[in-house]
């Protein structure tokens, strides 16, 4: 038993200068043990409550079907389902563990000599780790130091702002647990930041969250944020630098660049002006409405054949009403040769529409080809204008690309000349 406690939280960015009391202490077990019933307590109580009184109907409905006063077969299975919720209701109650109870807090504690935190706080969680003492002092903080050991710098931290949040946040501390800052882990910062430059360093670590835990010194806080304002600087300064030499070479190329394009306009206008490719136009869509005209004429003799059978057959059947095989003999053998009629139509439709597009098809082949031969070699001066345009806009051009390509080098190594200026710096301190 624990006679008295002191609550140890150390300061963090969040927490310095707090002389808020951050909760009350607890001065012995006999404080939990003597207040209501807990919340795992009334649990247990109410579950094997229900399944007394399960229990009762189940042999209650049981004696009333031996007595006959209830249907055999609803009987039992009432009392089946009530015996089956009694008994659920009971295991149930069991599995429940009771915080409040020492020896149930000393059963956990013995388990957790063999588990890790992070399973422990995924079965308790924290606010009851924190509320009923689950893990003793040296467990914790065995078990705590252990899983601050095992993560990186930066999930260290998270983790342990975590902890502390819980820990704060809990009402009662019957165990005065100590929630070691990350400053103990300092080693940490030298062991991951080892083999990296100090581009590298501000780019992947927040330093003011570092400096606030103590993981960086004053001076090594204030050298880095210089560092950082300096290479931001750079970035600055080569963006800008960039920018204004895209600008005057758009500007340098926009004349010949108009240029092009209106010689690429005129180009693709001549072409299409070409009397073959308008005559070649001209037969496409003389073709395409023929094909169409072909097969309108098709459809129109097979509907107008489709419409006469549907007419025999809703006059014979009374508009489907009647059965076919109850008409008459003779209206059966009008329908079926009414049908016969149909199909023959649509054959001789098809075939006459294909006969049809393909003398369509050999006129235009035939008008096509006079033509074809010449629109090719249009097609063909059409690209060798273009790509001779093409080749006179990159020869008056060719040195603002090589001026441009120039001035970015220059702006790149000026960039580079700062950035190792400022990793050599940083390396010279850490040595010094």
């Amino acid at each position: 038993m624990i006679a008295s406690c002191d609550i140890k939280i150390f300061p963090t960015s969040s927490s310095w200068g707090d002389k808020k009391q951050i909760a009350p202490q607890v001065s012995s077990w006999k404080v939990l043990e003597n207040k209501n019933f807990s919340v795992q307590k009334m649990q247990i109580i109410f579950l094997r409550a229900m399944a007394t009184l399960f229990l009762s109907a189940a042999i209650a409905s049981l004696i009333f079907v031996s007595v006959g006063v209830i249907v055999s077969p609803v009987g039992a299975g009432l009392g089946s389902a009530l015996l089956a919720l009694s008994i659920l209701g009971i295991a149930k109650s069991f599995l429940i563990d009771d915080y409040h109870d020492p020896k149930v807090i000393e059963k956990f504690r013995k388990e957790a000599d063999e588990k890790t935190l992070d399973f422990l706080v995924k079965k308790h969680g924290w606010d009851r780790i924190f509320r009923y003492g689950v893990l003793s002092l040296e467990q914790f903080a065995k078990l705590y130091q252990e899983r601050m050991d095992s993560l990186p710098l930066m999930q260290m931290i998270k983790f342990y702002e975590e902890v502390r949040l819980h820990h704060q946040n809990t009402g009662f501390l019957p165990v005065p647990y100590s929630i070691l800052p990350p400053k103990h882990w300092q080693s940490k910062w030298q062991k991951e930041t080892s083999h990296l430059d100090c581009i590298e360093i501000l780019d992947r670590y927040p330093i003011q969250a570092l400096y606030e835990y103590q993981m960086i010194s004053s001076v090594e806080f204030v050298f880095l944020s210089r560092l950082s304002d300096r290479i931001k600087q750079a970035y600055i300064d080569r963006d800008n630098a960039c920018h204004r030499v895209y600008e005057q070479f758009l500007q340098q190329i926009s004349i010949p660049k108009q240029a092009l394009h209106d010689a690429s306009g005129q180009i693709h206008r001549e072409y299409h002006n070409n009397f073959a490719h308008h005559y070649l136009q001209a037969i496409d869509r003389v073709f395409a409405e023929a094909q169409k005209k072909i097969e309108e004429k098709k459809q129109n003799k097979i509907t107008e054949a489709e419409e006469r059978y549907k007419q025999l057959y809703a006059q014979y059947t009374n508009n489907g009403e009647k059965y076919v095989l109850r008409l008459p003999r003779e209206q059966q053998s009008a329908l079926l040769k009414s049908k016969i009629e149909l199909e023959g139509v649509k054959r001789k439709a098809n075939r006459l529409a294909e006969e049809e597009q393909m003398l369509a098809l050999q006129d235009y082949s035939l008008r096509r080809m006079r033509y074809a031969e010449e629109l090719r070699g249009a097609d063909a001066h059409r690209q060798q204008k273009l790509v001779q345009a093409q080749k006179e806009f990159e020869e008056v051009t060719k040195n603002c690309f090589k001026e441009r390509d120039e001035h970015l080098a220059r702006v790149h190594a000026q960039f580079v000349e700062v950035e190792t200026l400022i990793k050599s710096e940083y390396n010279s301190f850490r040595r010094s």
